[in-house]
């Protein structure tokens, strides 16, 4: 599995500056793929000389990647004939839709139904208050959430996408743990699971803000002021002028 220049620590410059980030492009991803086949030593036996033999001149290299690096299998195999023997693209990404709430219809339609019932009435409610409630009622609602301090009320609807974004996190490796310890917080009562129509907007109110409230004492530093955590709307936050090897969000938003 090779590391993509500028995620983790693969990175030819010392920090993430956009001088240093002028060289992270698609172009630069797909040769830095075909360099490595051409050019790795792999650990291979003595009668292999050290694995000068499997280069993909000689042997078939097959490249395989999944989401963006589905795509960046296709485009590879595109730009680069004749390297890899063959490529497996797995949900390739070839569009970039900056607002895509279709991402989340899947796990809507896939998750247990007792959870995706309940989460529906908790975001219809969340989106009504939004829309027609009070600032008291919205005060009252961020701080179900353990969010009382953050001043914009879309930075705390926000948080709530980031429990089903684990969804993706599910494999045949990782399990659905992740996933499933979200549904049962709101769907186990008193040892008991909810039916298929959940529990109700009350409950699943309460459990989710009980849930939501330990994720952002866990996630957040709690000397730092939760917009520091959780805000986007100051320009002057860290978060936007950290340049710092590893700052993954980073170098993902400028890729694209």
């Amino acid at each position: 599995m090779l590391e993509h220049r500028f995620f983790g620590f693969s990175n030819p410059y010392p920090d993430l500056s956009e001088k240093s980030l002028a060289v992270h492009t698609l172009e630069n991803a797909i040769d830095d793929l075909v360099y490595f086949a051409n050019n790795v030593k792999l650990p291979f036996p003595d009668d292999l000389e050290n694995g000068s033999q499997v280069g993909p001149d000689k042997s078939p290299w097959i490249l395989i990647g999944g989401s963006y690096s589905g795509a960046l299998t296709s485009w590879t195999m595109v730009a680069r004939p004749g390297v890899f023997h063959a490529g497996w693209s797995s949900s390739g990404v070839v569009q970039a839709i900056t607002y895509y709430w279709g991402y989340f219809e899947p796990i809507r339609q896939n998750m247990p139904a007792n959870c995706s019932a309940d989460i529906q009435q908790v975001i219809g409610h969340i989106d009504s208050k939004g829309t027609y409630g009070t600032e008291y009622e919205k005060k009252l609602l961020k701080s179900k959430f353990g969010m009382p301090n953050v001043t914009h009320y879309d930075d705390f609807a926000g948080t709530l996408r980031n429990q089903l974004g684990v969804w993706q996190d599910i494999t045949p490796v990782n399990g659905r743990e992740g996933f499933n310890a979200f549904c049962d917080a709101l769907e186990v009562k008193d040892g008991v699971a909810a039916g298929p129509s959940g529990w109700g907007l009350e409950h699943a109110l309460d459990a989710w803000g009980a849930f939501q409230s330990k994720w952002v004492a866990t996630n957040c530093d709690a000397s730092a002021s939760q917009d520091d955590c959780l805000g986007t709307y100051d320009p002057t936050l860290d978060y936007y002028h950290n340049t710092t090897v590893n700052q993954v969000w980073r170098s993902w938003y400028w890729l694209w």
